[in-house]
């Protein structure tokens, strides 16, 4: 019968026997779902092909006898029958045989493969247990093409699965580990997914302290990150003495705030004066506006 090779299991069996023109396998106990297949048998005690007729909606198979030699209550001939029933109820076997003689009868129900049940049987890639698309075995127990998404990204690290076209599972729940924020300023840095959660870890910063931007010149200030910026602070410039006096006609320079650079070095103006009159023989002293220094001590000649 390989028309039956693909049959699940059996569902329902039934047994009995006598002695009459009409074997029954009596009742079975209600069958399980609306499609199933009955395969009912009635075996006689014979060595010849009597006539049998199958019972109302079955159809016949193949006769099957074990001969013809010896008595007639040792040899068998078995005439199967099936039928495919679409409502749930209690069935029989029957039939009718000629001339009445001794009989058995049985009848077996398989249930049509059930879709949703959680249990792979005939005619079924696989069974999931629902009736869902989308997760790698179909509403129709099929496993779903390659492709197929069966898990939603539930966050930037959590990339989509899809079914993979062989199996009726969806793979693992698998994380990311690339790049997830880019910096965003030279006080920020590259955030990377950890390959562990859904999201993008918390936005962090370079640490507090850390330069940022290098003096460009005696009176430019170093600039640090504050460590909760993404930015460096703005470029300050510094108003300190950056250049002390040389000497009695130099004048200190300081920064002036906005240049990198400490300014030209300048000189008591000309005319400034730096060593006074000691007597009536001595001559004051004054800077030149050139030199950093007192000119020599001179002394007068005059009357």
């Amino acid at each position: 019968m390989n028309e039956f090779s693909g049959i699940g299991f059996v569902d329902r069996t039934h047994t009995a026997a006598g002695i009459s023109i009409s074997p029954s396998s009596g009742s079975t106990a209600v069958t399980s779902q609306a499609d199933e297949l009955l395969l009912g048998s009635i075996g006689v005690e014979t060595k010849k092909d009597d006539p049998f007729a199958p019972g109302a909606g079955y159809t016949a198979l193949a006769n099957i006898g074990t001969g013809t030699s010896g008595p007639s209550d040792s040899n068998v001939s078995i005439d199967p029958e099936y039928r495919i029933v679409a409502a749930t109820g209690s069935y029989l076997a029957d039939g009718s045989i000629n001339p009445a003689q001794n009989w058995a009868a049985t009848i077996a129900t398989f249930p049509a493969a059930l879709c949703g049940n959680g249990v792979v049987e005939a005619t079924e890639a696989c069974d999931d247990g629902n009736l869902v698309n989308g997760d790698c075995c179909s509403s129709a127990c099929a496993i779903e093409a390659a492709g197929t998404v069966c898990r939603a990204s539930a966050g930037v690290c959590d990339p989509t699965e899809t079914c993979t076209g062989s199996s009726a599972t969806c793979p693992a729940d698998a994380k990311s580990t690339v790049v997830c924020r880019a910096s965003a300023g030279i006080c920020d840095v590259t955030e990377s997914c950890d390959g562990v959660g859904d999201n993008c870890p918390a936005d962090g910063f370079v640490a507090a302290g850390t330069t940022c931007r290098a003096a460009a010149g005696v009176c430019d200030l170093v600039e640090t990150c504050t460590g909760s910026s993404a930015s460096c602070p703005a470029d300050a410039k510094s108003t300190v003495v950056c250049r002390l006096a040389a000497g009695i006609c130099d004048v200190a320079e300081s920064c002036d705030g906005i240049g990198d650079s400490c300014p030209a070095d300048a000189f008591a103006p000309g005319g400034t004066l730096c060593r006074a009159t000691a007597g009536v023989c001595d001559v004051a002293e004054n800077c030149t506006g050139s030199s950093v220094n007192c000119p020599a001590d001179a002394k007068s000649t005059a009357v």
